[in-house]
């Protein structure tokens, strides 16, 4: 049986985790490939066609209520995964626009924190500025990314309808911004999203200044939330 064939077999669990099978084993043979154990990639002509599978972008942000009440998350927990420290990294995402794995795997340098090449999806170096309210959620906790996503699923329990992922509070951030005034630009450059057309060939502009308003701007209406 060939590979073909195995991941639609595979697709009988379902066509998302088909496809996420489908997903790793390009990577896995793109590496093979880079490392000189092969000649070529068989995944290469292996679409999501295969497996059934059409990704439905997520539009899910959080509520006012929702943020203040995950703000305020504290219980007798215990041990390495308490409730207290996993809350940190979800308050840190709301307040930088980090994906998870960028906040788990940057590090701080002053008043910035910086996502290097290797650990950025889109391999471009990347730098959030740190507020106050950043900086007190430090040290975030040293759990992997799977942890603190399952911890998360359990927090929220079993109402799909209601539940909500770390990379919804990236985009409740990114939302929030926009809602206050922050140009969509800016924003596309705190969320490191690779710039389309003209914009990708022409602006290479830093928007430092402008960036960390915008960082203190999300700073103050995250802060106006939780304590009303």
């Amino acid at each position: 049986m060939c590979i073909r064939d195995r991941i639609q077999d595979y697709s009988k669990r379902g066509s998302r985790t088909a496809d996420q099978l489908r997903s790793l084993l390009k990577k896995l043979f793109s590496y093979a490939v880079e490392l000189g154990h092969r000649d070529d990639n068989p995944m290469l002509e292996v679409s999501s066609r295969i497996t059934g599978y059409t990704a439905k972008p997520r539009k899910r942000v959080l509520s006012d209520e929702e943020i203040k009440d995950m703000w305020n998350w504290k219980n007798n927990e215990r041990g390495w995964q308490r409730t207290e420290d996993n809350v940190k990294i979800l308050r840190f995402i709301l307040l930088t626009g980090l994906r998870i794995g960028e906040a788990r795997k940057g590090y701080q340098d002053g008043d910035k924190w910086i996502v290097p090449q290797k650990i950025s999806k889109n391999g471009i170096a990347h730098w959030v500025y740190l507020t106050e309210t950043a900086k007190q959620q430090l040290p975030l906790p040293t759990c992997t990314q799977t942890n603190i996503q399952a911890w998360l699923k359990r927090k929220l329990g079993t109402d799909n309808e209601n539940r909500y992922t770390s990379h919804d509070l990236r985009r409740t951030c990114a939302t929030r911004m926009a809602d206050n005034g922050i140009e969509p630009f800016i924003v596309e450059r705190i969320l490191n999203h690779k710039l389309e057309g003209v914009m990708a060939v022409y602006n290479r502009a830093e928007y430092e200044d402008e960036r960390i308003n915008a960082a203190l701007k999300i700073e103050e209406v995250i802060k106006k939330v939780v304590n009303a």
